[in-house]
């Protein structure tokens, strides 16, 4: 018998490129829009830029779009001879305003409008017609653009303030929610999720992130409807949250930081974007149904791993580029060999290492308070040298272990010298043009107020981290308390067996003078008597804190019912730097060695 056999494809779909692009522009709308929102119209409202600022986002992304395109086209041009209508037609049948467009909806709003030129055509050229152009592409075009985007200009960017728009720079005044993380001793609810605002917050978008990242319920709006219109490979991007999913659970489990961690994670940085517009790209992510599982499993897992074994707070885009050179291999496990065996063996051992590195990775993060200090920051050594105590002390930062000594008289560090450091030469060149070394020994009773460095956020926190835990160490060890070096006595009076003092030091508006009536060691009152500190209203003293007349409700009350352990006392939301002065003036009275 014969065997007839002809070439296929057998099967033909009414549904074109054309349309499906239409539908990724359709679902794309709502997150454009939203940004313009976010990062124009409530800028102009809050006062904050002009009528231009309105529509820079909206110029910010369509730049990225047209360069794209006419980089494409000049290609054609130049290398492969095109002209007149073959040219328009092939840009046009290739979509060549993409790799552009996706680029800026992931690069930071502060991005200079010349980085996203520069970008756009890297993403083009490099990332798209260097491989042969539409469908012959390994990676993620716009991905690609952004890694080096990130790479080259990160720095500089950072100085124009990041991902935080002008608002969020001068409301929020911290990093990003994902770089936040790393950034503060005790993960709980109140440091990571409040600075935001709420869950809420997170869920909208109303929080800093890159132009088209940040509203969660777009996101999932446009997923489900590129999933109704048969759009997208919907198992990517359930099968890569899905794993996450699975491990931040085994994790949270472990550690025990509540549910509002799982959603946190979710929610925060680029997951749910990369998942449905960036790891769903139908030319660099696997064809076969089997295959996108697996992908969207490792591309999970890796995710994961960035996040919580790296000093990368994100992933997405390192994940989904490393996974594109993969996809043949994932393709190959999930097509019919051996009657999909070797599918279900990577299917198992994949499984496996999810639930193992998420129990693995959960175990390592439960601390209590000497692992933290012994896990990122440990002390080398400590000597007594002429009076004063020298340590030497290491601290985790972004690139490796930051080494620094710290000389203590005693009462105050006298001096802070990096002897070692491996960041880049670009992130902690901003470290010394900022003098941020003494800013640190300059408030080193209040390291609080000490902002760290956009675009050196983590290395200049782990300076502050390491000042702190080393006055921690010296604390405990001597019992005596780091205060305002500037604190000082200015008169003291005697009536009978009670001493009345003047004791003056630094505040929110200048220097505060604390009036101090004490009788053997015990303090009896304490009024501030001048001070530069103003009420934002004075009408309003009740529902702001900025005045110490207001403070003497109850605070100062509160310090001198604990005036034996001053420490436990916390200082006031919304005058922290007043009360603070406050409390370090008794600190001062309650361990000066008083005369009597």
């Amino acid at each position: 018998m014969e065997i007839e056999t002809k070439l296929g494809p057998f099967m033909k779909s009414d549904d074109s490129t054309s349309k499906i692009m239409k539908r990724l522009l359709i679902a794309l709308l709502p997150i454009i829009l939203f940004s313009v929102y976010k990062n124009g119209v409530l800028l102009y409202i809050k006062g904050y830029t002009n009528f231009f600022g309105i529509f820079y986002p909206l110029i910010f992304i369509i730049l990225g779009g047209l360069t794209s395109m006419v980089t494409e086209e000049a290609f054609l041009f130049i290398f492969k001879k095109q002209r007149g209508n073959d040219l328009i037609k092939s840009v046009i049948s290739s979509y060549g305003f993409i790799p552009g467009l996706f680029l800026s909806l992931v690069l930071p709003i502060n991005t200079p409008l010349a980085i996203v030129f520069i970008g756009s055509v890297v993403a083009s050229l490099i990332g798209k017609m260097i491989y042969g152009g539409f469908g012959y592409n390994i990676f993620n075009p716009a991905l690609v653009g952004a890694i080096f985007v990130i790479t080259c200009y990160g720095a500089l960017i950072g100085t124009r303030g990041g991902y935080l728009n002008r608002y969020e720079i001068d409301t929020i005044a911290t990093a990003t929610p994902r770089t936040n993380m790393q950034l503060v001793d005790s993960i709980n609810y109140d440091s990571i999720i409040k600075p935001y605002g709420s869950m809420k917050d997170f869920f909208i978008g109303n929080i800093p992130g890159s132009i088209g990242e940040t509203s969660s319920l777009l996101i999932i709006i446009a997923f489900i409807y590129l999933t109704v219109t048969k759009t997208i490979k919907w198992r990517i991007p359930l099968s890569y949250v899905g794993t996450f999913f699975l491990m931040t659970i085994i994790f949270d489990y472990i550690v025990g930081y509540g549910d509002w961690y799982i959603k946190y994670e979710i929610l925060s940085g680029g997951l749910l974007f990369g998942s449905v517009f960036m790891a769903t790209d139908p030319v660099t992510s696997p064809v076969t149904n089997k295959g996108q599982i697996l992908y969207g499993m490792s591309l999970g897992f890796m995710t994961f791993l960035l996040r919580y074994l790296t000093n990368y707070p994100e992933g997405v885009m390192t994940s989904i580029l490393f996974m594109n050179a993969l996809v043949l291999f994932f393709d190959k496990i999930g097509s019919r060999i051996e009657y999909n065996k070797l599918y279900y063996i990577a299917f198992a051992i994949l499984s496996i290492c999810i639930i193992g590195f998420g129990i693995y990775v959960g175990k390592i993060n439960v601390k209590d308070d000497e692992k933290i200090m012994s896990s990122d920051f440990a002390i080398l050594s400590k000597k007594k040298n002429d009076g004063n105590t020298v340590y030497e002390v290491t601290q985790k930062g972004f690139g490796g272990n930051i080494k620094a000594r710290i000389i203590f008289d005693s009462r105050n560090i006298t001096s802070i010298e990096v002897l070692e450091q491996y960041e880049s030469e670009d992130r902690y060149a901003l470290i010394e043009e900022s003098d941020y070394i003494n800013k640190l020994l300059e408030n080193q009773h209040d390291l609080d107020s000490v902002d760290t460095i956009s675009s050196a956020t983590i290395t200049s926190s782990a300076l502050k981290k390491m000042v702190s835990r080393t006055i921690n160490s010296y604390v405990g060890q001597t019992g005596v308390t780091i205060t305002n070096p500037h604190t000082e006595i200015i008169s003291k009076n005697y009536d009978r067996d009670v001493r009345i003092y003047v004791v003056r030091t630094d505040s929110f508006g200048g220097k505060i003078d604390v009036q101090v009536v004490m009788k053997g060691n015990t303090i009896r009152t304490a009024i501030p008597i001048n001070y530069n500190d103003t009420c934002i209203s004075e009408s309003k003293k009740s529902e702001y804190y900025m005045c110490p007349e207001y403070l003497e409700q109850g605070y100062i009350n509160k310090l001198i019912i604990n005036q034996d352990s001053l420490d436990s006392v916390d200082t006031v939301s919304g005058a922290t730097i007043s009360s603070k002065a406050i409390k370090d003036a008794l600190i001062y009275m309650k361990e000066e060695g008083l005369d009597g």
